[in-house]
């Protein structure tokens, strides 16, 4: 007697070795684009504290420069524009009559101090030159004079500059705007990763406090209290920036 027995159907290995070899395929394609990701992700870490490294290196070498240039209390500071309205927004630093030059003393008159000449080019001091610096990180390294101002910092934007003081202190076109040329950091092993740095100081008096407008507080504060305080604030439309302070 004869059995009919079934064969089991063909090409079920075939199906499972192509389903597995796509299966590795997409494996190898995620650990590959992960790779990717993780290595992209640490070059961007690895930039960015770069950046933070230079950016404490220039605000340490700013601080430095200031305490230099300022240090004596004989010294005053002034914005560029007291010796030419055209020259940019850069802080300059000048000896201060320091007690030691006088007129001849006569009978008839007694030595009087001689007046500094302030607005004088050149930076001897033998001379009468009381010019001393500029606070920006393009005059560092230089032979300082009143006449460089304009050459060391730019007032619009391009690609070899660094906005210190720019949209969002002052208005798109404002002419008062700070723009840095970086100074490099030479790198001997290799020259890509040269890193860059600039730094500009503002003097107190070149600032303004943008407080919010007054509003009145609670009615458990007493009206002696209130009346006390003072509600004046700084009008920001005198700095062509009146969006800084909206009325609530």
């Amino acid at each position: 007697m004869k059995h009919n027995i079934k064969s089991p159907k063909r090409g079920f290995a075939l199906v499972a070795t192509i389903l597995l070899m796509v299966l590795l395929a997409i494996i190898t394609v995620g650990t590959l684009s992960l790779s990717v990701v993780t290595l992209r992700s640490g070059g961007q870490d690895s930039a960015q504290n770069i950046a933070r490294a230079n950016a404490r290196m220039a605000l340490m070498i700013a601080i430095g420069e200031l305490q230099k240039a300022t240090g004596t209390d004989t010294r005053v500071t002034a914005p560029a524009n007291i010796v030419d309205e055209t020259y940019p927004q850069v802080l300059g630093v000048w000896r201060s009559w320091e007690g030691t030059n006088h007129e001849p003393s006569t009978s008839v008159a007694p030595g009087r101090p001689i007046a500094p000449l302030y607005n004088s080019k050149d930076t001897s001091e033998s001379s009468g030159g009381r010019f001393i610096d500029w606070l920006v990180s393009t005059a560092t390294g230089t032979a300082p004079a009143v006449t460089d101002a304009p050459t060391l910092v730019q007032t619009t934007k391009s690609n070899d500059t660094i906005p210190l003081l720019a949209e969002g202190s002052l208005q798109k076109n404002d002419t008062r705007q700070v723009h840095v040329v970086p100074s490099v950091i030479d790198d001997d092993s290799d020259s890509i990763n040269d890193g860059r740095f600039a730094w500009w100081i503002s003097g107190e008096n070149q600032k303004a406090l943008l407080a919010q407008p007054y509003q009145p507080r609670n009615e458990d504060v007493s009206a002696l209290a209130e009346m006390g305080q003072s509600h004046s604030i700084t009008d920001p439309t005198v700095f062509g920036i009146p969006s800084l302070i909206k009325d609530p």
